[in-house]
């Protein structure tokens, strides 16, 4: 009989994961999709040797390599949505591995880590190497979870092995993996005379050590949480939950899956779970899901393309109220289309900002203002404003800004400076094209001249 409820249950448990993966995928599209192009925008993935040793010499390279090389496909639609669902998908499997018992009814636990994940994704300001770290400390996890010898000395040499290279190809997450393993050891051994705490004993004292010789700077990258965000931000509570889920999961889901054996129906289980998981999405996913962004990020995916039709129709719909660089995007795009005397009064406007948003330095506007100023004819302004978004990108450039760099600098006749920045869009995957075009013009002026993207704009450049 039991044999059969869990035959069942884990035939529930698969749907519920195909049923999930569908709805992800499809929220991913219709509602998260520009988040997901914009994420593309905010790196630089090179394919160099140099460029690769940067990071792999650092501790926390490999995964800031696996994620950036993944985020350069996000460009292709639909690529990212399956991307980030196989992630997530694999993450929820490892978890479920890691702390199921006899009893698999319970699914809560898994299901609450990986959408506090989804939503860190949904953070620019959070690095989806966030993601990839956290699914290799679960693999080492799970090879230390299946080690059965009684010989705690054994033990323990295992753990420092692993948490050292943990630290070296997935820093920060050495951290996790060692406050995992004492709730794993308290699991299976209890207390143990303090024994099982003292992985936990050696993470502080790292912590200590580095945080002492190294500074504050390289204890939040290397043993921190604050290593998978920007250093200009101080990470919310939600980028601590999954942290904080998974060793609370494996103390207390064995308690969990013995509450719900009072509960004889795996139907009633599932749906009792599904509600609560439900209520939590339908509750925290409005606060933090940077809802507030989405519709920069969808005119800024239209500005790029040049889709003038799609930047006034989304305005016409959607009032734009104080959000000054959508504004500049809406004027623009009337600009381009030749009615923005005629028509400037048909949309929102806010005053001067809405044609020329006030610099606040920060990346958004200097998306804004480097194409407004560019289309406008301010070469030189096109120019500081790419370039002041650039010095903030914590990979080689933003591709736009550099390809707005490369479009001003030889409309200014600086060919050396183009062909550096040349250089670098010509080892990307999305940009080769573009920029072997833009290394004719260096030799090529006539030719470029006559090219629709600069016909007429060399009469605007900087004159000393």
């Amino acid at each position: 009989m039991d044999k059969n409820n869990d035959i069942q249950q884990g035939k529930q448990n698969w749907i519920i994961i195909i049923v999930g993966m569908l709805f992800t995928v499809a929220m991913l599209q219709f509602r998260y999709q520009y988040h997901i192009f914009f994420l593309e925008q905010l790196q630089l993935f090179i394919f160099t040797k140099e460029y690769a040793m940067q990071l792999l010499s650092t501790p926390g390279g490999l995964v800031e390599y696996i994620g950036e090389y993944l985020i350069q496909f996000f460009k292709i639609n639909y690529v990212g949505n399956i991307l980030i669902v196989i992630l997530l998908t694999i993450t929820g499997v490892c978890i479920r591995k890691l702390i199921e018992d006899k009893n698999k009814s319970c699914f809560i636990f898994e299901c609450m880590i990986v959408f506090f994940l989804f939503v860190n994704f949904l953070d620019i300001n959070f690095y989806l190497k966030g993601i990839i770290g956290y699914l290799f400390c679960l693999i080492a996890l799970l090879i230390y979870y299946r080690i059965q010898t009684k010989l705690f000395k054994i033990r323990l040499l295992i753990v420092l092995l692993s948490g050292l290279f943990l630290f070296w190809i997935a820093a920060p997450f050495q951290t996790l993996f060692f406050v995992v393993v004492c709730a794993i050891e308290l699991k299976r051994h209890g207390l143990n005379k303090g024994k099982s705490l003292f992985p936990l004993f050696i993470i502080t004292i790292c912590g200590f050590l580095v945080y002492i010789f190294a500074g504050e700077g390289a204890f939040r990258i290397y043993i921190n949480i604050d290593g998978v965000c920007s250093l200009r931000i101080i990470p919310g509570w939600t980028k601590y939950a999954a942290w904080i889920l998974l060793p609370v999961a494996i103390l207390f889901n064995p308690l969990l899956e013995q509450t719900f054996k009072l509960i004889r129906k795996s139907l009633i289980k599932t749906i009792i779970q599904i509600l609560l998981l439900g209520g939590i999405v339908i509750y925290l996913l409005p606060k933090y899901d940077d809802n507030w962004s989405l519709p920069f990020k969808q005119l800024h995916y239209y500005a790029t393309h040049e889709k003038w039709d799609d930047i006034l129709g989304y305005c016409k719909e959607h009032p734009l109220n104080n959000n000054y660089n959508c504004l500049n995007y809406q004027n623009l795009a009337l600009a381009e289309k030749g009615i923005l005397a005629d028509s400037l009064l048909c949309y929102t406007q806010k005053g001067k900002y809405g044609l020329y948003a006030p610099w606040d330095r920060i990346v958004p506007t200097a998306f804004v203002l480097q194409k407004v100023c560019y289309h406008y004819g301010d070469i030189a302004f096109a120019q500081k404003y790419a370039f002041e978004g650039n010095v903030n990108s914590v990979t080689m450039g933003f591709p736009e800004t550099l390809k707005m760099l490369v479009k001003t600098n030889l409309l200014q006749g600086q060919k050396n400076v183009a062909a550096k920045y040349i250089y670098y869009l010509q080892q990307t995957f999305s940009y080769k094209k573009w920029a072997d075009k833009q290394y004719l013009y260096l030799s090529d002026t006539l030719t470029m001249r006559n090219d629709p993207e600069y016909k007429g704009k060399e009469r605007f450049k900087y004159k000393d």
